[in-house]
């Protein structure tokens, strides 16, 4: 894996954004950032995350695959990023977002860089986080 700075900040800032936007069930995060919530777990969900990410993660420009909507959130602020499959998706925090502020296509830009992280992890499968089971009961 190439290693990038301040990368258990950047993790535990995704980690913590994504218990905060309150997702409900199991999730794995993989080192780019790159999420798989399976819409139906099996008992190893980390190896059914890296067998979603292995068929469905891989970005094939001009294909649905490399399709993206991307959706803003307040609380957290951020950027949620879904893919063509339903069990991936990205998160961008508003203090990981691009450079390029107030442009009309921001939120295009951080989009194509959370595929472009999504790539690296469908290559490098290194899983990051395994969150098991989160409800909101449990809180």
């Amino acid at each position: 894996m190439k290693d990038f700075p301040n990368r258990d900040e950047f993790h535990k800032a995704l980690i913590d954004s994504l218990r905060a936007l309150k997702f409900v069930g199991s999730w794995v995060m993989f080192n780019y950032g790159t999420f798989v919530m399976p819409r139906y777990p099996a008992s190893d969900i980390e190896e059914q995350a890296v067998d979603i990410m292995k068929e469905h993660g891989p970005v094939l420009i001009g294909s649905p695959a490399a399709d993206f909507t991307i959706r803003r959130t307040h609380s957290p602020a951020g950027l949620l990023v879904y893919y063509d499959c339903p069990d991936i998706f990205s998160f961008v925090p508003a203090s990981f977002r691009s450079v390029f502020n107030d442009h009309p296509l921001q939120d295009f830009f951080d989009a194509m860089s959370a595929c472009a992280c999504r790539g690296m992890d469908a290559q490098e499968l290194e899983v990051a986080h395994v969150e098991k089971e989160h409800s909101l009961d449990k809180e």
